[in-house]
């Protein structure tokens, strides 16, 4: 019971992590404003990952914890693939 040396791949990954814009109102658009500062910023987690030494259709995400225990790190198995997560802040002084 367990893996076979058929089933193991290099574990590299390229993978788009974390991406945030943030946008700085100019001043001249907050003179008539009670506003001193305003920023507007749109962050994504998780967006992309490429296992490209795994085969397509394998489901590899290492940082996924598979089973939970053991050397299965990686492997989707009885759980769901990584979440992408998305948000939006804004920051105003006065």
């Amino acid at each position: 019971f367990g893996p076979l040396e058929l089933s193991v791949y290099d574990g590299s990954v390229v993978r788009l992590q974390e991406l945030s814009l943030s946008y700085a109102f100019p001043q001249k658009f907050l003179d008539k404003t009670p506003f001193g500062a305003l920023s507007l910023t749109a962050t994504g987690f998780n967006l992309w990952y490429d296992a490209y030494n795994v085969p397509d259709a394998t489901n590899f995400d290492p940082n996924v914890a598979g089973t939970g225990v053991g050397n299965a790190r990686g492997w989707d198995f009885l759980n769901g693939p990584s979440s992408k997560r998305y948000g939006i802040s804004i920051k105003a002084s006065f």
